[in-house]
């Protein structure tokens, strides 16, 4: 029994010596391992806080000694102002002396009464002789004229139709010679009378040959005879 007791006890004293060891490792490798991380952390933040830190520390140096804070190196420089002329009090005199002349006659080239306006743009136009449209004229007239090219055509009274220089029918003849000429009274004229019209728009003068007997297909037979 007393080797029994003696094996239990030797075994629970090794354990324990083997757990006090472990537990010294154990503790050992945490401390390490704490302090590693605990100035890994310092170093990190002595980083990051350390140039505001150091930039802190300046101005509080400097306001305890009365300084001022020194400008970063970067900075833009503050332009220094221009320096003004010393101006004696003589030319100072003679200078206000020519610029009361100068506007003085400036002043006196301007009527005081009438202030200078801006010209107006002038609004007037000018419209271009308007040439007329057809107009009945006078033999006299007619013949006398040498501007405007002269053109015969023949108006069948039976029909209101206006034939060309070649007998053909005119469309539209109304653009040419207008509707006057029918105004005219038929009974002073006999078959072959004339009017004559003028048209200044395209520069010619008409001699209508006026048939009051005709149809169309009457003439151009009698033509064609």
């Amino acid at each position: 029994m007393n080797s029994n007791f003696k094996a239990v006890l030797a075994f629970i004293l090794g354990a324990g010596s083997g757990i006090g060891a472990t537990y010294v490792v154990l503790k050992k490798q945490y401390n390490n391992q704490m302090n590693e991380e605990v100035q890994e952390l310092k170093e990190y933040y002595e980083r990051l806080y350390g140039q505001q830190i150091e930039e802190l520390n300046n101005r509080i140096t400097l306001l305890e000694t009365g300084g001022q804070a020194q400008k970063p190196q970067n900075a833009p420089k503050t332009p220094k102002k221009a320096s003004k002329p010393n101006v004696s009090v003589e030319d100072k005199e003679k200078y206000e002396e020519v610029v009361k002349t100068n506007y003085n006659a400036i002043s006196a080239s301007k009527d005081p009464e009438k202030p200078v306006t801006a010209k107006k743009k002038s609004t007037k136009t000018y419209k271009k002789a308007e040439s007329k449209g057809p107009e009945i004229i006078t033999f006299e007239e007619y013949n006398a004229d040498r501007k405007h090219e002269k053109v015969i055509l023949t108006y069948l009274d039976q029909e209101d139709m206006v034939l060309d220089e070649n007998n053909e029918p005119i469309v539209a003849p109304e653009d040419l010679i207008g509707d006057d000429f029918k105004d005219v009274d038929s009974s002073e004229y006999t078959d072959g009378s004339t009017v004559y019209v003028r048209n200044d728009s395209i520069g010619k003068d008409f001699e209508i040959v006026m048939d009051v007997y005709h149809t169309y297909r009457s003439f151009i037979a009698e033509e064609s005879d």
